[in-house]
C-alpha cells in the first residue's frame, strides 16, 4: 500500500468514527425512544376468564302503583308501594377474553371479549291488601277522583297484589390491536401501548308485571311490561400497561359510537263482570303492543386491573369497571298511570271521563351508568 493510500484511508475511517459519535443518542435519550420488544418473551396467545360484579344506578323510578286511601276511600292520601327507584344488590356474571397476536412481529393482533350477567329478579307481595289501599292509584289525567268509590278489600282476606321485576346483561366486543411501543422511563419500569379497534354490541333487557286480585268483587287484572334493548357501535380505545418485576396495572379507556335498537312490547289480560276494554290495567288502550325507537347512542367504558405475574404463564389481577349508556329504555319508564277510558267505562263507580284517556305510546328513554369489581386470572401461552 502506497503512504497516498494509507492516508486517506486513515480520513474516511476518522470521519466515519465522527459522524457514529455524533449521531448516537445518550442514556437519557434512549429512554425516550419506543423500546422493541424482545418478541420471543411475548405470549402469543392469551386466555382471560374474570368474574364480575355490576351494581346500577338509575334516577328513574316507578310511578306510584299503591296508594293509600283517606278514610271516606275519595282520595288517594299516600304512597303505599310504588313512587321510588329499583334498586339492584346482585349483578354477578362472568367475562372472557381472547386475543392473539398474528404476526411473527407480534405486532397486530386480534382481541375477542363477551360478557354475560344472568337475569336479576326482585319479587313483592301483598296478600292479603291492607284495608286502606286502593288496587289502583287515581288517574289525574283524566280528570276525575279515584277509581273506587268504595274499597272491596277489607271485606276480603283473599285479595291480593303482586310485582315482579326482572334484569339482564350480556355483550362482546371484536377488535383489531396494534402495538404502539414500549417505554423504560427508569430502571425497572417499563410502560406499553396497544390501540384497539373494532365493533361493539351491549344488550339489556329488563322486565315487569303485576297481578291484581279481588274474588269477591269479581275482577283480575295482570300487566306485562318488556324492554330489549340492543346497542351497535363502533369502538376505539386502547390498552395501557405498567410493569414493575412481577407486579402490573393495566388501564383500558374505550368508547362506542352508534345506535340503540330499542323494543317495548306491552301485553295485558283481565277477567271482569263489567265488560272492560282488552288488556290489563296499566297495560290497556294504545300502549298494547309492540313499539321500537333507534337514537343515536355512545357507550364510554373505563376498566382498572392491579395484578402479579405468578410465573411466565399465569397472572391474578383484581379490578374496578364503569360503563355509561346515553340511550336505553328502562320498564319502569314505560309504566304509566294514565289510563284508557273504554277499560274503566264498565265500572259505574267512575264518574265521566273521556272516551280515550290513553295518549298514543311513546318508548321513553334514559341513561344506564353501572360500575362493578372484577376478579380473574390471565393465562399466556
Amino acid at each position: 500500500m502506497s503512504i497516498t493510500t494509507g492516508a486517506l484511508l486513515l480520513v474516511i475511517a476518522s470521519v466515519r468514527a465522527e459522524d457514529t459519535s455524533a449521531s448516537a443518542p445518550s442514556a437519557n435519550e434512549m429512554k425516550m425512544i419506543p423500546a422493541l420488544r424482545p418478541v420471543e418473551e411475548v405470549p402469543r396467545i392469551w386466555i382471560t376468564p374474570e368474574y364480575v360484579h355490576y351494581w346500577q344506578n338509575t334516577t328513574t323510578k316507578l310511578p306510584q302503583l299503591l296508594s293509600i286511601a283517606d278514610p271516606t276511600d275519595s282520595f288517594p292520601v299516600g304512597s303505599y308501594y310504588g313512587d321510588k327507584g329499583l334498586s339492584w344488590n346482585d349483578g354477578n356474571g362472568v367475562k372472557l377474553t381472547v386475543g392473539a397476536w398474528i404476526d411473527d412481529d407480534k405486532r397486530y393482533g386480534i382481541e375477542l371479549a363477551g360478557l354475560y350477567v344472568p337475569e336479576q329478579t326482585q319479587s313483592v307481595n301483598f296478600n292479603p291488601l291492607p284495608g286502606n289501599v286502593d288496587a289502583f292509584f287515581a288517574d289525574f289525567n283524566m280528570g276525575y277522583p279515584p277509581h273506587f268509590k268504595q274499597n272491596f278489600f277489607p271485606s276480603d282476606p283473599a285479595s291480593n297484589a303482586s310485582f315482579q321485576y326482572g334484569t339482564e346483561q350480556y355483550g362482546g366486543e371484536a377488535n383489531g390491536l396494534i402495538h404502539i411501543g414500549e417505554w423504560e422511563p427508569m430502571n425497572g419500569l417499563k410502560v406499553s401501548a396497544d390501540g384497539l379497534g373494532g365493533f361493539r354490541y351491549f344488550g339489556l333487557k329488563d322486565s315487569y308485571s303485576d297481578q291484581y286480585n279481588e274474588p269477591n268483587a269479581g275482577f283480575f287484572y295482570s300487566d306485562e311490561f318488556k324492554t330489549d334493548n340492543n346497542f351497535y357501535g363502533a369502538n376505539f380505545g386502547a390498552h395501557i400497561r405498567v410493569e414493575c418485576q412481577r407486579f402490573f396495572a393495566e388501564i383500558t379507556p374505550k368508547i362506542a359510537l352508534g345506535v340503540t335498537d330499542e323494543s317495548v312490547s306491552v301485553n295485558g289480560s283481565n277477567v271482569v263482570p263489567n265488560n272492560p276494554g282488552p288488556g290489563g290495567f296499566y297495560a290497556s288502550g294504545n300502549k298494547l303492543g309492540d313499539h321500537s325507537n333507534t337514537p343515536f347512542a355512545y357507550l364510554p367504558q373505563i376498566t382498572v386491573k392491579v395484578g402479579y405475574n405468578i410465573n411466565d404463564t399465569i397472572e391474578a389481577f383484581v379490578g374496578y369497571d364503569a360503563l355509561y349508556l346515553s340511550d336505553v329504555a328502562r320498564v319502569e319508564n314505560q309504566i304509566s298511570t294514565q289510563l284508557d277510558g273504554n277499560q274503566m267505562a264498565g265500572f259505574g263507580f267512575v264518574p265521566g271521563g273521556p272516551a280515550d284517556g290513553s295518549p298514543p305510546f311513546q318508548v321513553q328513554s334514559s341513561s344506564l351508568f353501572e360500575q362493578g369489581v372484577t376478579a380473574g386470572l390471565t393465562f399466556k401461552l
